[in-house]
């Protein structure tokens, strides 16, 4: 698993015993704390933990889009981050002379992407008002041959062609589009709808009591939206699309 900055779906994984490694800046929950999977995991020596600052972690996939063997960082000299990490090597600028550090790509074999809409051809669209995490889409997008994007919706070509501007991930760049509406739950998705807190509460709490992936998140999409979907959270999704929409 490589990434940027992760959290619940690492800690998935992680319960479900399909992690092997991960690299990333972090993985927690946020003001809810420690992702308690992953961290049992990693401190077990279940799953190997290779660390980069956050923007390095982002430069990484800067590198593959650019399909560069490796991308200059300056900014970690000095951290911990440098040391015991094989992916990390000190360079120096072949033109100044100046000290640097190498950092290979992120090479990703598959990129996984959650957005808002896409048609059936695999155009997808992003917010207007938009987040760091979807300019990384769009970089993510790039740099990887294989792309499966998960949709809140899938919309005809013409909703799409009606604002062209927002169409950032053309269908050339997509390998796969599924349509799985509310499929970042219990996180949020701009314009759609909040982050269930009470959702990831519960989650904590039947972790925490040892129940199986499978016991807390069931074995269908249904079982899922029935075990986890706080009531609050579903009156809030009846709702309709939040600010930010498209």
């Amino acid at each position: 698993m490589i990434g940027h900055v992760n959290g619940l779906e690492v800690d998935l994984l992680a319960a479900a015993g399909l992690l092997r490694s991960v690299e990333t800046s972090y993985v927690g929950l946020e003001r809810f704390g420690r992702a308690p999977n992953f961290s049992a995991a990693w401190e077990s020596g279940a799953v190997d933990f290779v660390t980069f600052s956050e923007q390095v972690g982002f430069d990484r996939f800067r590198a593959s889009q650019a399909g560069l063997s490796f991308w200059p960082v300056i900014g970690i000299a000095g951290s911990d981050l440098v040391d015991g990490n094989p992916q990390i090597v000190a360079a120096q600028c072949p033109i100044t002379g100046r000290p640097y550090y190498a950092v290979t790509p992120a090479a990703p074999d598959v990129v996984v992407i959650h957005a808002g809409r896409g048609d059936c051809h695999g155009n997808i669209a992003l917010p207007a008002e938009r987040q760091l995490s979807h300019s990384l889409d769009v970089i993510l997008a790039q740099a990887c041959d294989t792309v499966i994007v998960t949709v809140e919706e899938i919309v005809s070509p013409e909703v799409l062609r009606a604002r062209p501007d927002l169409v950032e991930i053309p269908a050339f760049q997509v390998t796969a589009v599924v349509e799985a509406p509310q499929g970042a739950h219990p996180t949020s998705v701009l314009g759609y709808y909040p982050a269930d807190d009470p959702g990831i509460q519960e989650y904590l709490d039947a972790t925490s009591s040892g129940a199986t992936a499978r016991e807390v998140c069931g074995s269908t999409e249904d079982d899922y939206r029935k075990q986890r979907h706080s009531a609050s959270w579903r009156s809030q999704a009846a709702t309709g699309r939040t600010q930010g929409d498209a």
